[in-house]
């Protein structure tokens, strides 16, 4: 199959939907233990409750890591290779807003846009593409926005 010649601009407003994922307490809990995220309010079900979150909370940093896991073990790589000839080689930054918590036992999915494409003037064929991601809980009640990252990602024009 061969690949269009495209400039990549063509990937500014490109979207993609990772699947949903149910977050467990006992995933949870063997990652708290693994990140040493040992609060309270992460690890010990009866002070979460009490405390101003009223449950257990997902910490932020396993937060960040799953939705970057959503988002990048999905189709969202091959598709901005396939339709826009881009092809990621590296995350060069990433910025984590945290506006909602993610409580144990949420369903988590990402949404993910291309929101720039900035192409490299010292190295002919690379781009920084600046990627908005949004964490969205689905459940009963209206879905909530819990985290937005901006990704800056490194990628290479792959040859036509």
């Amino acid at each position: 199959m061969s690949i269009p010649a495209r400039n990549g601009q063509e990937a500014v407003g490109f979207g993609y939907r990772s699947p949903g994922r149910t977050i467990g307490e006992g995933e949870t809990a063997l990652l708290c233990n693994l990140a040493w995220s040992l609060g309270p309010m992460h690890t010990n079900r009866e002070a979460a409750k009490k405390s101003i979150l009223g449950g257990l909370s997902v910490p932020g940093p396993l937060v960040t890591a799953v939705v970057s896991g959503l988002w990048s073990s999905g189709s969202f790589s091959k598709q901005l290779e396939v339709e826009f000839g881009l092809h990621l080689l590296a995350v060069l930054e990433t910025r984590t807003r945290f506006l909602l918590p993610l409580f144990v036992n949420d369903t988590v999915h990402a949404e993910v846009t291309v929101d720039e494409v900035r192409w490299s003037e010292r190295r002919p064929g690379r781009a920084t593409l600046v990627v908005r991601v949004v964490a969205i809980v689905e459940g009963p009640d209206e879905p909530r926005t819990v985290v937005e990252i901006t990704e800056y990602l490194l990628a290479q024009r792959v040859p036509s």
